[in-house]
């Protein structure tokens, strides 16, 4: 019975096709551009288990580092955790584990908000970190509802939001029951932003343990998955300054020449700046670094520029533009 009804799932999960873990999908629905979060789990399962079969690769101390570049993390090398997708490029990896009746998955990635081309991207930003995953979660509750729940294909339950400290890091999380007759799936979402306010990426964090013998309860290697969190660590910016400072530390209207001085070092030049039918004039301060790269056989150039604003020796506004596309 079991094998019949996995190969069931196997066959109607390729006819729908409707799994796309880690990314943001865009509905259309009567002309209304709705922004939900595909991450289905229960679905998900059936895709690594089908899908990479035979294409895994145990995790050893000698490959269990990996190295994104946002980001690092070092994978589990106990238990027997199997490698079962590494995207460099979408930054994400994915860590599979069977065990009998149980099946075990981490998924952890990167995600952009500015990559969406959708309205509410752009206000999205502005929301505080948890604004934000308030939103993710529910629309994640409401993706599985819409692809799962209301097509039969499993019951919710026992949905529950959290806030847990891992090192120093705030994740914000979610955990959950899906089940149906011949399956049940207990999973946590952990979503870690890297700033209160004004994030432009951040990590979503996966784990589950999944069985199809609904009344043995598997083994649970949930403090794998809290031990590898602890190993991320988040490279710094690209650019050549503290551009956060700019939305956080600085305040426009508040904080003085001595205040931009602190949090950005001293400029590389300064001046005056005149608005066009204004009668007074603006100082400003000039920021900009610039590198170049020769080698190879042609010239590779990379730069920063910054400038700062005051009006009455009070900070006014800034403008920067970078083409640097690697660490300084």
């Amino acid at each position: 019975m079991k094998e019949v009804y996995r190969d069931k799932l196997k066959k109607g999960f390729q006819r729908d096709n409707f799994f796309s873990c880690g990314s943001l999908c865009i509905l259309n629905h009567k002309n209304l551009l709705k922004l939900i979060i595909c991450i289905n789990l229960f679905v998900a399962t059936f895709f690594v288990m089908f899908g990479y079969a035979g294409m895994e690769s145990l995790i050893t101390h000698d490959n269990n580092r990996i190295d994104f570049e946002h980001y690092s993390i070092e994978l589990p090398t106990n238990h027997e955790w199997m490698l079962a997708k590494l995207n460099k490029e979408k930054e994400s990896v994915t860590l599979t584990k069977r065990d009998n009746s149980s099946f075990y998955e981490i998924i952890i990635l990167r995600q952009r908000i500015e990559e969406y081309e959708v309205i509410t991207a752009k206000r999205m930003k502005s929301w505080g970190a948890e604004q934000f995953a308030d939103f993710y979660r529910a629309a994640e509750v409401t993706n599985m509802n819409l692809q799962g729940v209301m097509k039969g294909m499993f019951v919710l339950k026992n949905v529950v939001n959290g806030e847990e400290m891992i090192g120093d890091r705030k994740y914000y999380t979610m955990e959950y029951i899906a089940e149906n007759d011949n399956f049940r799936q207990k999973a946590y979402l952990y979503l870690y932003l890297p700033k209160e306010k004004y994030n432009y990426d951040f990590i979503v964090s996966i784990y589950s343990e999944s069985t199809f013998e609904k009344t043995s309860k598997p083994v649970s290697l949930k403090q794998d998955f809290i031990d590898t969190l602890t190993t991320i660590k988040m490279r710094q910016s690209a650019h050549a300054f503290n551009y956060d400072a700019l939305t956080t530390t600085l305040q426009h209207g508040l904080s003085t020449t001595e205040d931009v001085r602190k949090a950005l070092g001293k400029p590389n030049g300064s001046g005056e700046f005149l608005y066009p039918n204004d009668t007074e004039r603006l100082i400003v301060w000039f920021y900009d670094k610039i590198m170049v790269d020769i080698s190879g056989g042609k010239m590779n150039l990379q730069q920063d520029i910054l400038m700062i604003f005051f009006r009455e020796d009070i900070f006014d506004g800034f403008l920067w533009y970078s083409d640097s596309s690697k660490d300084w």
